[in-house]
């Protein structure tokens, strides 16, 4: 018997710079009932935390190009309604 857990439509941010890996990250959480945002670079994610997304769980490529995994967290972190984010 196969069991999803919904995920109730919860945010979630994926951030990868692969957009092979993007695409199957997004397509998998969004058939599990996520509400599913894609970012492909460390900018283009705290954008979206800048815009008012407020993600229950965020999924971080750490390799990326210009801003790394680390750098894009404690940038996100430092925007409103994001300090008490748990990261683990």
């Amino acid at each position: 018997e196969d069991r999803l857990v919904a995920l109730d439509s919860h945010a979630v941010l994926v951030v990868d710079d692969d957009a092979d890996t993007l695409d199957a990250l997004e397509m998998s959480l969004s058939l599990a009932g996520a509400d599913v945002h894609g970012a492909s670079s460390g900018r283009d994610a705290i954008a979206l935390v800048a815009e008012g997304l407020r993600p229950c769980l965020v999924l971080l490529d750490i390799r990326m190009p210009d801003l790394d995994g680390w750098e894009t967290w404690r940038a996100m972190r430092q925007l409103p309604g994001m300090a008490t984010t748990p990261d683990e």
